[in-house]
């Protein structure tokens, strides 16, 4: 089997990945696999890294919102209050 990088012969000898990519098999050295796709290691610690962002990020908004609808809250209870106040 032939890598399909650097188009040489894959030999019993050598470490290689299969992968298969929307139904095609390919066959690739380790090392032309990391410098076409990359460590996947690496890849996976970036996505992971990412979605802590997105998820501390999403929290953060939540308790952005709720903070905001306990001050208009509590401004309409003051006001009411003030109102009453001066009324009484």
């Amino acid at each position: 089997m032939n890598c399909s990088v650097c188009k040489i012969i894959i030999t019993a000898e050598d470490k290689f990945l299969v992968d298969n990519i929307e139904g095609e098999i390919a066959n690739y050295h380790t090392q032309c696999y990391i410098e076409k796709f990359g460590d996947i290691k690496q890849i996976e610690m970036l996505e992971y890294k990412k979605n802590i962002k997105k998820d501390k990020l999403n929290r953060f908004s939540a308790f952005n919102v709720l903070f905001l609808f306990m001050l208009v809250i509590s401004i309409i209870v003051m006001a009411a209050y003030i109102i009453y106040s001066l009324v009484r």
